[in-house]
C-alpha cells in the first residue's frame, strides 16, 4: 500500500473508492467497482475515467445495511481482481462466502507472461499488467469476514484429508457495492494449519514495499499487529477457530458461478497505469 494511503478515516470522502483499489495502488493501476455501480479506472495522478457498469446477470442489492441471502452469488474484489462467490451467511456477525473449485477469476497478472512468484519481491509491484481470466484450483475455500476487522479468514479444505487450515488475509475492512464486496490487500498474511502451527506469509514482499517507499513503517507495524491479534484468537480457540465451521459443506445443488460479462470481457486487456 502506498505511503500516502496508510490507515485513513473511513468517513473521509473518496475512501470507499480507494478501498476498492481505485487510487494509489502500490502494485498497479486498477479498475474498481464503485459503491454506486460505476467503474473507475486508473488513478495515480488523480485521474478518474468513469464508464457505465451494468450488472448483467448479477442481482443488484442495497448498499450499507442491505444483506444478501444464502445461495446468492456476489463478487469478492481485490484491486482489480474479482472472483464470484456464493453467500453462505450474511448477518451482523459478518459475511461468509464459498469459493468453489473451478470458479473463473479475473486476475491482474504481469503483461510479459511471467508468473508473479517467478519475479524477485521488488519486481512484483512494478511493470505493465494485464487482466487474465484464470480458474480457482484446489478443493475450495470458505471466506469469513468480521465487520470492522482488517482481515478476512479463509478456511482451506483438502478433498482427500479434509480441513487444511486457516489463512488470515490481512486487508482493508470490506466495503459493499451493489455487486459484491471490495477491499485492498495488505500483502502480509498469516497461515494457521490444522495443528495450530503458525506461519507468516509474504514477509519478503512487505520488506520490498518498505524499501520501495510504497508502505510506511507505521502501516507495516499496524498490519503485523492485526496478524498478531488473529494468532492470539486462534491460540485461545475463539470463534471461528472453535471448530464451528469444520463440518460445513456446500449445498450440492449450487452451480458453479460465472464472471459477469463485463469482467470476462477484460481478458487480455492492459491494466490502466493511472498516468
Amino acid at each position: 500500500m502506498p505511503a500516502e494511503v496508510g490507515h485513513r478515516d473511513r468517513s473521509e470522502p473518496g475512501f470507499a473508492l480507494e478501498a476498492c483499489g481505485v487510487r494509489g495502488c502500490a502494485r498497479f493501476g486498477v479498475t474498481g467497482v464503485t459503491p454506486d455501480g460505476g467503474r473507475v479506472s486508473g488513478v495515480a495522478g488523480g485521474r478518474r475515467d468513469r464508464e457505465p457498469f451494468s450488472a448483467v446477470t448479477w442481482q443488484p442489492r442495497a448498499v450499507g445495511d442491505g444483506r444478501w441471502t444464502p445461495g446468492e452469488v456476489i463478487l469478492w474484489c481485490y484491486e482489480g481482481d474479482a472472483v464470484p462467490v456464493r453467500v453462505v451467511r450474511d448477518d451482523a456477525d459478518g459475511l461468509v462466502a464459498w469459493l468453489a473449485p473451478g470458479t473463473p477469476r479475473l486476475a491482474v497478472v504481469p503483461a510479459d507472461g511471467r508468473g508473479l512468484r517467478d519475479r524477485p519481491p521488488a519486481e512484483r509491484f512494478t511493470g505493465p499488467r494485464r487482466y487474465d481470466v484464470t480458474t480457482w484450483t484446489g478443493a475450495g475455500i470458505l471466506r469469513l469476514e468480521r465487520p470492522g476487522r482488517e482481515h478476512s479468514l479463509w478456511l482451506f479444505r483438502d478433498a482427500a484429508t479434509g480441513v487444511r487450515g486457516w489463512y488470515a488475509n490481512l486487508e482493508d475492512p470490506l466495503r459493499r457495492s451493489e455487486v459484491g464486496v471490495h477491499t485492498r490487500d495488505h500483502v502480509l498474511d498469516v497461515w494457521i494449519d490444522a495443528t495450530g502451527f503458525t506461519l507468516w506469509k509474504d514477509e519478503d514482499e512487505m520488506a520490498a514495499l518498505l524499501e520501495l517507499g510504497l508502505c510506511t513503517p507505521d502501516h507495516a507495524a499496524a498490519v503485523r499487529a492485526e496478524g498478531e491479534r488473529v494468532i492470539a484468537e486462534a491460540e485461545r480457540g475463539d470463534p471461528p477457530f472453535d471448530g464451528s465451521w469444520l463440518d460445513w459443506d456446500p449445498d450440492p445443488a449450487w452451480e458453479l458461478p460465472t464472471l459477469p460479462a463485463e469482467k470476462a470481457a477484460l481478458h487480455g486487456t492492459s491494466v490502466p497505469d493511472g498516468t
